[in-house]
């Protein structure tokens, strides 16, 4: 296996969000050199969804090189993407798309890690701001001219049992699994 940090030879099939990512187009230095031409690679969501991402290519050791940072692949949306390689005439500003193809961004491994529903997540939440109740907890405050309003122990049981319905709705009537939570005191 080839090292994970080394520029690949071709343009990735797949990604994975939150990974740094660089391949080399030794293909188009050639037809496309630095000094008459940029090169941008362009990758948008082949539902349409958010905005397009565009990065510059550079080039290194003779060959154009293509870089998407773990910042910018963080902020991807897992799924399919189309990508276009566009390459600029700086003279006359003419420009042509010299390649496309399609790209898997894949979950990274912090997204794999917890693959519970939103509502599993917001159950576990919930347990823990009842694990962490006073019993004279009050309902409402003002401190310095800041209002917090906190939901009644009453109502965070209301929903808690809405949400166990939904996730034993979502498993097929299966258990619900809750992750333990400790409460921590803040004195």
């Amino acid at each position: 296996m080839a090292n994970a940090f080394d520029t690949l030879t071709e343009t990735p099939r797949r990604i994975m969000r939150g990974d740094d990512v660089a391949w080399s187009r030794g293909d188009l230095a050639s037809a496309y050199p630095t000094a008459t031409h940029s090169l941008n690679f362009v990758l948008t969501s082949a539902a349409g969804e958010g905005q397009p991402v565009e990065v510059a290519g550079v080039i290194e050791a003779g060959t154009w090189v293509l870089r998407l940072t773990a910042a910018i692949t963080g902020a991807l949306k897992a799924g399919s993407h189309l990508w276009f390689i566009v390459a600029t005439e700086t003279a006359s500003g003419k420009i042509a798309t010299v390649d496309r193809g399609e790209i898997a961004v894949e979950h990274g491994v912090a997204e794999m890690v917890d693959r519970r529903s939103q509502n599993e997540r917001d159950l576990e939440a919930i347990d823990a701001v009842i694990a962490g109740r006073i019993t004279a907890d009050v309902s409402a405050y003002t401190i310095d001219g800041r209002s917090v309003t906190r939901i009644p122990l009453a109502e965070l049981r209301q929903l808690r049992s809405a949400l166990v319905r939904r996730i034993r709705a979502a498993n097929g009537g299966g258990a619900v699994r809750v992750k333990k939570m400790k409460a921590v005191r803040p004195w």
